[in-house]
């Protein structure tokens, strides 16, 4: 039976590996000896890195070495820091859309007043589930919905996504915060937020994002609390 490699070299460019196992000192690992033992999952100088140099693996540069590496040395955030300061702020701020003529022609369109001012071209039922697991069950309960319309809306829709479980930090909230943005959309005539009960996204937080003026038209279901 053929050995399996100590490390992973992802691209030839790579100034690091990957280790797949424990690996004691003095081990030969991508062609060079280790100067410490280290853990798998860990990485490795394939190459000598000089301080300020940018690291890379997968073929593009992660960070920036803030000493001298040697090949076979750790790399790890005692050596390399990411490239990556701070954080950028962003507004969206469009420009004010140019005046129409006046004629003294009234201009409407078939539209949807909602209760906070704005007004929807559409009058749908959407249901948004909080994580990647009842996806598919959101998808049966919209077929069901869709099944029984009687032309009071125009349409019921599930938003699937892969999303919601075991995230943390920021991945989390910028889950969280697009979920409660389509709740509010103002073609959503009514929301059923459908959560599982264990994910990382629960319902409870999830509500907390909406402004209390904006849940009137939402519900909630969780899967794990309901009999059937």
């Amino acid at each position: 039976m053929m050995a399996l490699p100590l490390a992973v070299q992802v691209h030839a460019d790579d100034d690091v590996a990957v280790l797949l196992s424990d690996s004691a000192a003095g081990a030969m690992v991508a062609g060079v000896a280790l100067l410490e033992p280290l853990a798998k999952g860990h990485k490795v100088a394939v190459r000598a890195i000089a301080a300020g140099q940018r690291v890379r693996k997968y073929g593009f540069p992660f960070g920036i070495a803030t000493a001298d590496i040697p090949a076979g040395a750790h790399v790890h955030v005692h050596n390399v820091v990411s490239a990556l300061q701070g954080r950028d702020a962003y507004a969206f701020a469009p420009e004010p859309a140019a005046h129409l003529p006046t004629d003294g022609v009234g201009r409407t369109f078939m539209g949807y007043p909602r209760a906070d001012g704005r007004t929807a071209t559409r009058k749908e039922v959407w249901i948004i589930p909080t994580v990647g697991c009842v996806g598919n069950l959101a998808e049966r309960i919209a077929a069901r919905a869709v099944a029984g319309l009687n032309g009071e809306v125009d349409a019921v829709r599930a938003f699937k996504h892969p999303f919601g479980c075991s995230q943390l930090g920021d991945d989390l909230g910028h889950t969280r915060a697009v979920l409660a943005a389509l709740a509010q959309h103002p073609n959503a005539f009514g929301v059923l937020l459908l959560g599982l009960g264990c994910e990382s996204n629960q319902l409870p937080a999830l509500l907390d994002t909406i402004p209390g003026d904006r849940r009137g038209h939402i519900r909630t279901l969780g899967a794990q609390a309901a009999g059937d």
